[in-house]
């Protein structure tokens, strides 16, 4: 299961987005680190080699694509993402989404 954890929300250095950092877990095993600097640009996801180690990448996009598609960005998201770190950062977007509107996922 994919979860967002160890979000911390930077709110003095949020201007055009929202300045964040977090892990990205599958399983509680840490994938990926996700941040956004809080001026306007994408989030980055920095994949964890050592935590994406024998896992199911398929079902980590597919699971990423699930969530989105129900989550309050759903109108944004991109139909199909081939690969995992496209599909990760715009889950971090929808759970970034998600702390702000008090919904903790």
């Amino acid at each position: 299961m994919l979860r967002f954890a160890r979000f911390k929300h930077s709110p003095s250095l949020s201007r055009e987005t929202t300045a964040f950092t977090a892990e990205l877990t599958w399983h509680r095993v840490p994938i990926a680190h996700a941040e956004n600097d809080g001026h306007g640009g994408a989030t980055l996801i920095h994949l964890d080699p050592v935590g994406l180690a024998g896992r199911p990448v398929a079902r980590i996009i597919a699971a990423a694509q699930q969530i989105v598609r129900k989550g309050p960005l759903a109108e944004f998201a991109q139909p199909t993402h081939p690969d995992l770190r496209s599909a990760l950062e715009e889950l971090a977007d929808t759970f970034v989404a998600l702390e702000h509107r008090g919904v903790h996922p």
